[in-house]
């Protein structure tokens, strides 16, 4: 399947961390997999980590959206244990 991530379309800007979660909601609501939502957060996350040691990226951007993929990640990982937690109530 055609990715935008693995083909770099999605980069180092606001545009481009915006369409990191995007991606990620979508994958979390419309395709209901939320391991591969986890995996587009881990991916800009790592991201703006590089573009931070770098300095291509503000420190208060930084900040800001890393906070909203910090959020997004946890929400993501709790689902991800009451689904683990459901299957071994079954």
């Amino acid at each position: 399947h055609f990715n935008l991530l693995t083909t770099g379309a999605v980069g180092n800007s606001r545009h481009g961390y915006n369409a990191y979660e995007q991606l990620a909601i979508y994958y979390e609501h419309n395709a209901r997999n939320p391991d591969q939502a986890r995996q587009v957060v881990q991916q800009a996350i790592d991201e703006l980590r590089r573009a931070n040691q770098m300095g291509d990226i503000a420190s208060s951007a930084y900040r800001e959206i890393k906070a909203k993929f910090d959020h997004r990640m946890a929400r993501l990982e709790r689902k991800a244990g009451q689904t683990q937690l459901e299957a071994f109530d079954a």
